[in-house]
């Protein structure tokens, strides 16, 4: 079959935003077809499900951005237990695990980085002692996924 035949056979297509996740449903069919097929693509985000892992460095803020405001709204503070994360939504909670001494912590993702590549979280220096981490620098870390947040929160990082 011809792309422009492939095309044709498109009845319809929908694209539905659910939890945060995209979908994009088509019916495939043709003007001749009894049944039409169903095809279901999913272009999501994995980052975005609960149990979703990710390891790799974390950098501490530096005590400069206590008391400004962050992504989200929230104003920053450096004894919160609070992350800044390129893509989970405002309010997604995440399990923060020191793999070198099993340590973990709880954290509010409630800022938008790391600026710095390679990285995958900015931690609040209450999280970095929480985690066993000495004064500021890069370590080593794995987040899990343990609640997803709505993406619009300027809430008290309190929880």
């Amino acid at each position: 079959m011809s792309l422009l035949g492939a095309l044709r056979t498109v009845l319809w297509g929908v694209l539905v935003l659910w939890n945060g996740l995209f979908i994009v449903v088509f019916v495939i069919g043709s003007e001749t077809s009894a049944r039409p097929s169903l095809t279901l693509m999913v272009a999501a985000s994995l980052a975005q499900t609960v149990g979703y892992t990710q390891t790799g460095l974390a950098s501490v803020y530096a005590d400069a951005h206590d008391g400004h405001i962050t992504a989200s709204g929230q104003i920053y503070d450096k004894a919160k237990l609070t992350t800044a994360h390129k893509t989970l939504p405002y309010g997604t909670k995440v399990k923060v695990t020191n793999p070198k001494n099993n340590k973990s912590v709880i954290l509010l993702v409630n800022d938008r980085g790391p600026v710095q590549g390679g990285r995958i979280l900015d931690i609040s220096p209450a999280a970095a002692s929480r985690l066993g981490f000495r004064g500021l620098g890069v370590h080593e870390v794995t987040l899990e996924v343990v609640e997803v947040g709505s993406g619009k929160t300027t809430k008290s990082a309190d929880h």
